[in-house]
């Protein structure tokens, strides 16, 4: 098999493309993660019960953990 070489348009074209990719795939992953906290915002306003109000909670916080840490490692 032969090696192939790429040149330096074709390296930062690539670059690019990859920054493209990794930019469209943080901000799917950030929307689906606050599509999922506004509907347990949702629901935690529209409960009664005190122990699934907490739940619901802790649920968005682990939601919102998981955003700032997609934010940081995506960067």
């Amino acid at each position: 098999m032969a090696a192939y070489s790429l040149t330096q348009e074709q390296k930062i074209q690539g670059l690019e493309k990859l920054k493209q990719v990794k930019a469209n795939l943080k901000e799917s992953r950030l929307r689906t993660l606050l599509s999922d906290r506004a509907v347990l915002v949702e629901k935690g306003e529209n409960s009664q019960s005190t122990i699934e109000q907490s739940k619901l909670k802790r649920q968005i916080k682990l939601i919102d953990l998981e955003a700032s840490r997609l934010k940081q490692r995506w960067n």
